[in-house]
């Protein structure tokens, strides 16, 4: 788990851990984030960057989604 702090392991299932955090975007079988933090998405290399720096890999089937989700954050 990454923070905007720290760096910490966390051993639990991500669908409970999703399940907990409604708000936070699965954007690979492996990587939960919060689309708060989000700094930059480049659809072309489907490649994500954080606020802390963190560039996540997102995978081609949550891409579209993701960004429909980053235009909703824009609009309001």
């Amino acid at each position: 788990m990454h923070s905007l702090n720290e760096t910490a392991t966390y051993f639990d299932n991500l669908n409970h851990v999703a399940s907990l955090y409604p708000t936070l975007f699965r954007v690979h079988k492996s990587v939960l984030v919060n689309p708060d933090h989000i700094k930059h998405l480049d659809t072309v290399t489907h490649l994500l960057y954080m606020d802390n720096g963190t560039q996540l890999e997102v995978s081609f089937r949550k891409l579209r989604i993701l960004k429909k989700v980053l235009q909703r954050k824009i609009n309001h």
